[in-house]
């Protein structure tokens, strides 16, 4: 799930990259009679390519994104990525990592640009509205980028459920549904709560939580349904401090077998069943989540559950890596199963190398890692699955999969 969150940030980052070109070149037509004209002409008419890399490269810098860009996906990803330390983001992207997309960009400007549209861009870049459009565009870079983390956090439910269906069938009941769109709640407010403290939303001049979800509602952050604190046929309630904050959600009807979840400052959404969830609850992964829902009575299949765990090991698998969780200073992949356990990234069961009724064997290296799932009972007829280093699950209803097999969707 973590996986799937972190594509969605990066997708919603280069859907800023390319939502900056359009707001300043929409500016820049405004202004222009000639974009006004030229606006009137079939695209399939107008010539492409050809402008100089020196023109375009000028173009980027009289734009004055670039710097904003960066600080705004920084900051995107220290919210998605909490657990990290502020020290690491110093230097962080370099200055080549930096130039690496610069020269992306380069490439991309000169095979659709011609020399004509790059330096009437440039020339209405050098007025002063156009300095203008583009220091505002600077400005408020940080919140487009915030505003479209929030988006894709308010999706993820419906993108869970669309998951599960693919995966299981078209069966999927109000409750369950309920709950997918809870955890979806609760990430949205970690995502805001970061805002709300790192913005001075609430204009104290001090950096702190929100304390109250309709705190966040009065500024902006969260809609008025999740703000009067019910939602979901669940009851949310949300405390904070300076440095600290947590928000449970338990059912408006209580009851025996229902999750309850929470999530707290670490960003992690954590669940427990028929009791108050706390923040060293157990934390949602694909696998526990899809584990513990019910279906008409019946537990989610053992294939499932096995797809779940894969997901589950794409996830830390790179947490491991980028963390050097086994702490010897390299950036490497788990070699073992049992690695990823010892540090705590997979619970016990898991980390034995069997459960859900599937085998688990797990091998990796600096740069690449795989993961075989297939049935304990060697004569069972349930699929085989694999999860590589691109974190696609892939299966096989004979011969153990590899990672050129068939995808799951």
């Amino acid at each position: 799930m973590k996986t799937i969150l972190l594509g969605i940030g990066t997708l919603a980052a280069l859907f800023l990259v390319v939502g900056l070109a359009w707001t300043q070149e929409g500016e820049a037509k405004k202004e222009d009679p000639a974009g006004e004209e030229s606006e009137t002409k079939e695209a399939s008419d107008d010539p492409t390519g050809g402008a100089s890399e020196e023109s375009v490269r000028r173009l980027l810098d009289v734009q004055g994104s670039l710097e904003s860009m960066k600080e705004a996906m920084i900051a995107s990803w220290k919210q998605m990525l909490p657990a990290i330390p502020d020290s690491v983001w110093d230097g962080f992207p370099s200055d080549e990592d930096v130039k690496s997309l610069v020269n992306l960009m380069v490439v991309v400007y000169t095979e659709h640009y011609t020399q004509e549209e790059v330096d009437a861009w440039i020339a209405f870049f050098e007025t002063p509205q156009g300095k203008g459009i583009a220091k505002k565009t600077s400005s408020f870079t940080p919140d487009l980028m915030a505003a479209s983390q929030e988006w894709a956090m308010t999706i993820m439910p419906k993108l869970m459920a669309m998951m599960m269906q693919a995966e299981e069938g078209p069966m999927v009941v109000e409750e369950e549904e309920g709950e997918v769109a809870v955890i979806g709640a609760l990430r949205t407010l970690s995502s805001v709560q970061a805002q709300f403290r790192e913005g001075d939303r609430d204009g104290d001049s001090a950096l702190d939580y929100a304390t109250s979800l309709a705190e966040l509602n009065q500024v902006g952050l969260i809609d008025d349904v999740l703000g009067s604190g019910t939602k979901h046929g669940y009851v949310f309630s949300l405390s904070g401090s300076t440095y600290k904050w947590k928000c449970a959600a338990k059912p408006a009807e209580g009851g025996e077998g229902e999750n309850h979840f929470i999530v707290c400052t670490d960003g992690v959404v954590r669940f427990v069943e028929g009791k108050d969830a706390e923040c060293s609850s157990p934390a949602i992964n694909m696998e526990n989540f899809m584990e513990n829902f019910s279906r008409d009575g019946r537990k989610v299949n053992e294939e499932n559950a096995a797809i779940g765990a894969l997901r589950t090991i794409s996830s830390v698998q790179a947490q491991f890596r980028e963390g050097d969780r086994e702490g010897d200073s390299a950036l490497d992949y788990a070699t073992s199963i049992a690695e990823l356990s010892n540090v705590g990234l997979i619970d016990n069961v898991l980390g034995s190398g069997t459960k859900n009724g599937y085998v688990f064997t797990l091998s990796g290296s600096t740069y690449d890692w795989k993961c075989v799932a297939v049935p304990a009972d060697k004569k069972s007829k349930k699929r085989k699955f694999v999860v590589c280093v691109d974190g696609v699950v892939r299966f096989s209803s004979g011969d153990t999969p590899d990672c050129t097999s068939a995808p799951i969707w």
